[in-house]
């Protein structure tokens, strides 16, 4: 799989370096943390992390956002990223569960509705089968001979259900997986937690006001614009990348300012 570097990002150096860090084979902190207001770039920064993963890693991103139906979604979205065939024991695991309510034939290609039916029992029962399911999934994910990067866009609301069991349960198994890492990007972020806290860097993002970084921003995405007026347009916008990054963008389309 090869990747194209072409997500352009102002000045996020230092986050860029810790995320190259944590890739390395021996890396201790395994997760990267990253919280900011909307507009800070969240997302292109995970952007930029994913092609730069290659060829150290493998990426997966999951938009918590879009994961309206909760955990299973994430099982989902990872094994349809990675490929079925890279999860034997979590689908034997899905089929076992479901038998009771469809029948799967050994044939079928496990989907999102199936891993739903699996979990739809009373709440003492489905932390039961939650819990077989991903230790399952956890067993096949460290089977995988390469370094897997999981790159969680949106997490913004700490109180749902699938935001407690990333914290409880998913980010719990990381320091014990050597091939695993994960990068989670939001308005909030997961509380901390004794059981991987020393493995986690955290990082607020800020600002960007450093014209140097902008400058050379316009530059990349082609447009003819002055250092000082670079500068002005920062201090206008007080360093927002979103706001500022769009008015780049968006006098790129005004005859006179593209290259």
């Amino acid at each position: 799989m090869s990747f194209i570097n072409q997500t352009k990002l102002a000045n996020r150096t230092n986050e860029l370096q810790h995320f190259q860090e944590m890739l390395s084979v021996d890396a201790t902190r395994r997760i990267f943390l990253l919280k900011a207001p909307s507009g800070y770039g969240k997302t292109d920064l995970l952007l930029k992390f994913s092609e730069h993963s290659h060829p150290a890693a493998y990426p997966v991103v999951v938009d918590i956002k879009a994961a309206g139906a909760g955990i299973p979604y994430v099982f989902w979205r990872i094994r349809d990223t990675l490929g079925d065939d890279n999860f034997p024991e979590f689908d034997k695991a899905v089929k076992d569960l479901t038998a009771a309510n469809i029948n799967i034939g050994d044939n079928k290609v496990i989907g999102q509705m199936d891993i739903t039916i699996a979990l739809e029992v009373d709440e003492q029962t489905q932390k039961f089968r939650l819990m077989q399911l991903q230790e399952a999934f956890f067993r096949d994910l460290r089977a995988i001979k390469q370094t897997i990067v999981f790159l969680f866009d949106t997490f913004n609301d700490p109180t749902t259900q699938l935001a407690s069991w990333i914290n409880d349960n998913f980010l719990v198994v990381i320091p014990k997986s050597p091939n695993l890492r994960v990068v989670i990007a939001g308005q909030s972020a997961p509380e901390r937690n004794a059981a991987w806290e020393n493995h986690c860097h955290r990082c607020e993002l800020g600002e960007i006001k450093e014209t140097e970084a902008w400058y050379k921003f316009t530059q990349e995405i082609g447009l003819n614009l002055e250092e000082k007026m670079v500068k002005l347009l920062i201090d206008a916008n007080k360093g927002n990348p979103k706001n500022i990054s769009e008015l780049f963008q968006n006098l790129k389309s005004i005859e006179g300012y593209s290259k």
